[in-house]
């Protein structure tokens, strides 16, 4: 059995930094308190250019910043939700 292809560590970094900072502020404080949470998953469309689900799990501090509470533990699903079965 052959392991999925890994994203060099930059850019699954640059992957979490841009795609959760988006996602987050498409929720109303009102509706979504980050900081109750310890996991976020993101689910992107399916037309998205991300082709494996990269994890972010930076150190406290290092997280994704909102109104409502740091981001630290998340993950983007990509293309390889649709195929691993």
């Amino acid at each position: 059995m052959t392991s999925p292809p890994q994203l060099p560590t930059a850019r699954v970094f640059l992957i979490r930094r841009l795609t959760s900072p988006d996602a987050a502020n498409l929720f109303s404080p009102r509706d979504v308190h980050f900081g109750d949470y310890k996991f976020v998953y993101i689910v992107p469309p399916k037309t998205a250019a991300i082709p494996i689900s990269p994890g972010f799990a930076p150190r406290p501090g290092n997280g994704v910043s909102t109104v409502t509470g740091e981001i630290r533990l998340a993950v983007t699903l990509g293309h390889d939700i649709y195929t691993n079965r």
